[in-house]
């Protein structure tokens, strides 16, 4: 029987839109952020964030009269978000009395792949490079014993965090698969200590074989969720003053919907309220038969981690057994930390997961994962499968929501 193509939709690939053709009589529910508006003067809203922080001094006051602080960055960042909110900030270093050389950067990639050069320079901008002393966290590096947790968690820190009279780490705040949040004490906590450490919160987050899941480990969840509350135990281990910096990301890089700053949980736990009452989609059960995804084309779709991330995040919106169909460039190829890794298998193993990407087929496959170069011939192949009257949802930025079963 011949099938009348005539509802169309767009989905970002990269730095174009690919188009899709679906079949006659399709109701889809199109999932996309509508607010807040991006802060039409983020520098002002930041500078003010900075003088009311929360459950802290104001950073005028906060600071050392003199150096060196240390900023803490995430390379989990998006990318073009920080080279200008990074200026930003160090105006209001500056006018304490600070200088360039007094404030130094770290990248703490935990056990991700090392930036190198480019990396830095892609995240931050060679001008800030070049005028800040600035290294990479090496897991396998000198370390500083900080003792073990009631859980039994060994705690060592990076030794050269005790250098400096402040530590600044600055973040966006997100949905994360196990921790609930990324932005917080996870930013410290996994990436500023050493691998044996980071081994123990492997351990602490890995589910039993059936669901691959522990009770509480879920993303956009805080409360009565241990590896979060392992985290926030190790990360008061802590000697140096903390004061945290959060953002919310707005429409596009470079842009902003919130900034909370002040003592590192606190601070947190305001972003993150702010983040659910934004960012969560509320649902039922998971009950779609198909979603179809990408992460938003140019440049996320070529972040690795964003791109499985994402993948797994939409996937939490399928029944058992449902379809995901996801694009992403992936032009920087597809090199995962273990945990990620390791959750998109899982994820995987309990759906049908295709990706069009420019990634070579037999390295898609080796993930559990169906690759296809065209959009239309893999959906052709999930159509053959699907119910005649399917669920479907439409997820053009698979980070933006965080599906929340109600």
């Amino acid at each position: 029987m011949n099938q009348a193509w005539r509802a169309r939709i767009e989905l970002p690939f990269a730095d174009r839109m690919l188009e899709l053709a679906l079949p006659d009589g399709w109701c889809l529910d199109v999932l996309r952020v509508m607010g807040p508006a991006d802060l039409p003067e983020p520098g002002r809203a930041l500078r003010h964030t900075l003088e009311s922080p929360v459950h802290a001094l104001p950073l005028s006051k906060a600071l050392p009269a003199s150096g060196p602080v240390l900023i803490l960055i995430s390379p989990a960042a998006r990318p073009g978000a920080l080279p200008e909110l990074l200026r930003e900030f160090l105006v209001a270093l500056r006018q304490r009395g600070l200088q360039d050389q007094d404030i130094h950067l770290m990248f703490c990639h935990g056990e991700g792949e090392a930036l190198g050069p480019l990396g830095q320079e892609a995240l931050v901008g060679r001008e800030m490079l070049a005028a800040h002393p600035h290294f990479e966290h090496d897991p396998d590096g000198p370390t500083r014993d900080c003792g073990r947790t009631e859980r039994g968690t060994p705690v060592a820190f990076n030794a050269r965090l005790w250098d400096y009279r402040m530590l600044i780490p600055l973040a966006a705040v997100a949905h994360h698969p196990e921790s609930g949040f990324s932005g917080g004490p996870d930013l410290l906590a996994t990436g500023a200590v050493a691998r044996m450490t980071m081994d123990a919160y492997r351990d602490l987050a890995k589910g039993d074989l059936a669901s691959g899941q522990v009770p509480g480990v879920e993303p956009g969840r805080l409360e009565g969720n241990p590896l979060y509350g392992e985290l926030c135990e190790v990360v008061e281990r802590v000697e140096q003053p903390v004061f945290l910096v959060n953002w919310i990301e707005g429409s596009r890089p470079g842009r902003y919907a919130g900034f909370w700053a002040g003592e590192l949980n606190r601070a947190f736990r305001r972003a993150c309220q702010a983040y659910m009452g934004w960012r969560a989609f509320s649902v039922l059960s998971p009950g779609y038969d198909l979603v179809l995804s990408a992460s938003g084309g140019t440049p996320g779709d070529d972040h690795a981690p964003r791109v499985a991330t994402g993948m797994i995040n939409a996937s939490r919106l399928l029944k058992p057994g449902g379809h995901l169909l996801h694009l992403a460039r992936c032009g920087q190829g597809f090199v995962l930390p273990t945990e990620v890794l390791r959750r998109l298998r899982s994820a995987a193993a309990h759906f049908s997961f295709h990706l069009v990407s420019e990634l070579p087929p037999e390295l898609v496959s080796g993930l559990g994962i169906v690759p296809g170069e065209k959009l239309e011939q893999s959906f052709k192949t999930i159509l053959a499968a699907l119910p005649d009257d399917p669920m479907v949802a439409f997820f053009p930025d698979a980070l933006e929501f965080l599906p929340v079963y109600a």
